[in-house]
Parts: structure tokens; sequence; C-alpha cells
């Protein structure tokens, strides 16, 4: 159930009549439209987050710091940045390594940095996210190429994006009698809001 839960928080809210309002409606593709939380981004330009698509491996590093300064200066510093394989994988290759190799000394190079979802790769201090989630919604949604999840990168601050719910109730009704069957329900209230949606970004990277 977490682990669904989990995929339904990044989701937009549009997969159901009662399903969550998540990542992809509050942090969107199309910052200049539609309607959240009551607020038409159409006409409030205050309410739209920063967005590039498509964005090139020679561009990324450039895009990535437009999409910061844009949102200092709505809202703070991002201090949390999260994104899906591709866009790992291709900020990974924007650098260079440079090893000074002492004469007669071993040297052992680890181009596999990081720990866990932890990539070791890191944009002016702040540690880059491997989101494996993606993965399972690029399977559940089947979006088009540009869309995928796992060519985004998002840049949050945390102070302008909250999670809340009032708790998980679990409990198992009675089985009728007579059928063998054990029955347990989980029962959750959840939101995701943004005080600021100009405060984050999101680009996806071009490319497979």
């Amino acid at each position: 159930f977490k682990e669904k839960l989990d995929l339904e928080i990044h989701r937009d809210g549009t997969s159901g009549s009662d399903a969550l309002v998540g990542l992809d409606a509050l942090i969107s593709r199309t910052p200049t439209t539609g309607t959240v939380g009551g607020l038409d981004a159409g006409t409030k330009t205050y309410w739209r987050n920063y967005f590039s698509g498509a964005v090139s491996k020679a561009n990324l590093v450039l895009t990535m710091e437009a999409m910061w300064r844009a949102c200092m200066r709505n809202g703070g510093t991002p201090d949390f940045i999260m994104a899906g394989s591709t866009a790992v994988d291709m900020y990974k290759t924007c650098g260079t390594l440079t090893q000074n190799v002492e004469g007669g000394q071993t040297k052992t190079i680890d181009y596999g940095t990081g720990k866990g979802t932890r990539t070791g790769l890191y944009f002016k201090g702040v540690e880059i996210i491997w989101n494996p989630a993606f993965s399972a919604l690029d399977t559940l949604e089947a979006p088009a190429a540009a869309d995928l999840w796992e060519k985004r990168m998002y840049f949050i601050n945390t102070d302008q994006l909250l999670y809340e719910d009032d708790g998980m109730t679990v409990y198992s009704p009675a089985s009728p009698n007579n059928i063998r069957a054990t029955y347990v329900a989980v029962d959750v209230r959840a939101r995701l809001k943004a005080h600021r949606r100009n405060a984050h970004g999101l680009l996806t990277v071009s490319g497979s």
C-alpha cells in the first residue's frame, strides 16, 4: 500500500475521482495552463513553476543554472533535487574527472559514486537523488517519449512543498461465515500542497 501511495503522490490526480493531486500537477510540464488550488496559472503568473523540456547535454548545466536562479527569486534555495535514470546519467557525463597519479603508485578510480538512491552527484552543494519510482511510473502511465519520468529532474524547495495525512488506519473486517478469507483494509486521507509553485522547477532531458 505504501508503494502504491508513493506512486500516487507523484501523479497529477487525474487517474480517478479520489486520486491524490500530486507532484505532476503542482510542479507541472505545462505551468502556464490549468487551475491548481483554485488559482488559474493562465492568469496568475506567480503561480507557475519553472519548466524546460528536451534539454540537451550541451545545455543541461546552463538550464539547471537558470532553473536554480528562477527558484531562488521566488521562494528561496532549492534543497532537494531528484531525477530519473536518464537525467542522472546525462548529468554525470557533463563533468570531467581529472586524476593526478603519482609515479609507481596504484590508483583506483570508482565512477560509481554514491550509495543507494544517493548518486554522489551534486549541483551547488545539493545532492541529486535518483528516484527509482520513476521507472514504475513510466510503466504505469506510458507517457510520450518527451515526458518520460526517467528523463525528469526536479528542483524542490521543501519549505514550499508539504505532504500531509491524517494517519493510516488498518483494520480487518470479519469474513463471511461461508467463505474462508482474510480481509485487510487501509484508509488514509492525504494531500500534497504547495505554498509557492514558482519556488520549484522541472526539466526533462532529450535522448534516451
